[in-house]
C-alpha cells in the first residue's frame, strides 16, 4: 500500500481528502480480508526450492534459473529453524590489536544453514530462461522468485503447503518476506507474488542464504 503510507506520511496530523489512489488501495485490501486466513496446522512441503539470476552482460540481458531438491521431515525442520537466523563474521570480538581500533569492525553475513544442504549433485533443475531486455539485477532476481510461486502454484500438491525457497539477494528476500516495497517495480512484484499465495493457500518462507547453487543450464 504505497499510496496510504505516502498520503499519511505527507499529512500526518492534519484531516484531508483522500487520495484517489490511497483511497483505492485501502478498499482493495478491504475486500481481501474475507480471504485472510491462518492455516495453524499448516503441512511442510517436502522440497526445497532456490531462485537466482543474472544480469545483463555483452553477449545477452542475462537469464534466471530455478533448482530445487526433495529433503526429510528432520532436514526441512533443521532448515526451518536455522535459515531465519543470520550470523556474521568479525575479525575480533574486541577492537584491541586491530590497525583502526576506532574504526566499526565490517562485518560479512553468513547463513547457518547446514553446508550439506546445499550439495550440488541433490539439486535438480526445474526451470531456466533468458532475459528478453536488460533490466536491474533486482527486478531479474525478483522475476526469478515469482516464477517459483507460479510453479508452485500450478501444483495442487503445494496448495495450502508451507515452503521453503532460498534467495540470495537480500533486497529482494526482505521487501517479498515483508510484503512491500518502496520500488514501484519491485512492489509491483511483491503484488503478484502475494496474489499467487493467496489464491492457492500457500506460506513461503524466503530466507536469504549466501550458499545458492543455482542450474549450469541457467548460465548458457
Amino acid at each position: 500500500p504505497q499510496a496510504i503510507f505516502a498520503f499519511t506520511r505527507q499529512h500526518r496530523g492534519e484531516t484531508r481528502t483522500w487520495w484517489t489512489s490511497a483511497r483505492r488501495e485501502f478498499m482493495a485490501m478491504a475486500r481481501i480480508i474475507p480471504v485472510l486466513k491462518l492455516r495453524v496446522g499448516a503441512l511442510p512441503l517436502p522440497v526445497l526450492l532456490a531462485s537466482d539470476a543474472m544480469g545483463a552482460s555483452e553477449a545477452d540481458a542475462g537469464g534466471f534459473g530455478v533448482v530445487a531438491r526433495p529433503v526429510s521431515d528432520c532436514e526441512w525442520r533443521e532448515v526451518f529453524l536455522k535459515s531465519r537466523a543470520v550470523s556474521r563474521t568479525v575479525a575480533r570480538l574486541e577492537g584491541a590489536g586491530l590497525k583502526y581500533p576506532e574504526k566499526v569492525l565490517a562485518t560479512k553475513p553468513v547463513s547457518l544453514v547446514p553446508t550439506e544442504i546445499f550439495e550440488p549433485s541433490k539439486w535438480y533443475p526445474v526451470d531456466f530462461g533468458r532475459w528478453a531486455y536488460v533490466d536491474h539485477i533486482t527486478l531479474g532476481e525478483g522475476r526469478a522468485l515469482v516464477r517459483v510461486v507460479d510453479i508452485l502454484s500450478k501444483l495442487p500438491q503445494a496448495w495450502n503447503r508451507f515452503a521453503i525457497s532460498f534467495e540470495d539477494y537480500s533486497a529482494v528476500s526482505g521487501s517479498f518476506s515483508k510484503g512491500r516495497s518502496a520500488a514501484p517495480g519491485l512492489n509491483y512484484l511483491c503484488r503478484r507474488r502475494a496474489a499467487r499465495c493467496l489464491s492457492c493457500g500457500i506460506r513461503l518462507l524466503l530466507p536469504w542464504t549466501c550458499l545458492l547453487y543455482t542450474s549450469d543450464a541457467a548460465d548458457e
